[in-house]
């Protein structure tokens, strides 16, 4: 390293937008970061709970139910950031014609779930949870909200929001482990 390159280093320091970007993404980071670490501990305390069955059905719940969590996205996160960034005088047009096209999406997910469960070979009672998992798709509309503060550089708001969303799921599901509740 050079003089030249250490001169830009602290040249960065001074920069007000590279800070700005910096901890935007310092705060994307530290969400994940939590979310994986979460994911980790209390994943292998469900499974330990819930045992080989019962944890191999939650996890084959998930997977047909987040199959066709892609839909009801409809590919629309990079492309509404990218819009929101540069139509400003059209963001709440953006915002809420993604949100409702993420509710149309989430129920044509749903409703294509339902056509397809009676091809596979599962019980009554996985359909019932298929179902249940598969509603949550509805709250992936309110993700908009959260683009909307990526397009403005605010991940810190979307962050603390998510990261205490985390912690509250996650002590959640050690009550539910401590209480004994069925998977259900």
């Amino acid at each position: 390293m050079n003089l030249s390159d250490i001169n830009k280093l602290k040249n960065l320091k001074k920069n007000v937008g590279f800070i700005r970007y910096f901890k935007n993404t310092s705060w994307l980071f530290l969400e994940r970061f939590i979310q994986l670490i979460s994911g980790l501990l209390i994943g292998v305390l469900v499974a330990r709970y819930l045992g080989p069955s019962k944890y191999g059905i939650l996890n084959y719940v998930l997977a047909i139910s987040f199959m066709f969590g892609s839909i009801a996205k409809l590919g629309l996160d990079s492309i509404l950031v990218k819009d929101l960034v540069l139509n400003k005088d059209n963001t709440e047009r953006l915002l809420g014609t993604a949100f409702w096209l993420k509710i149309f999406g989430s129920i044509l997910s749903i409703l294509f779930l339902a056509l397809i469960i009676p091809f596979i070979s599962i019980t009554k009672l996985e359909i019932l949870y298929v179902f249940i998992v598969s509603f949550s798709l509805f709250f992936q509309s309110f993700d908009v909200l959260a683009y909307y503060f990526q397009s403005k550089v605010l991940a810190k708001v979307i962050s603390k929001s998510r990261i205490i969303q985390i912690i509250i799921s996650s002590i959640l599901k050690i009550c539910f482990i401590i209480l004994k509740v069925d998977l259900i």
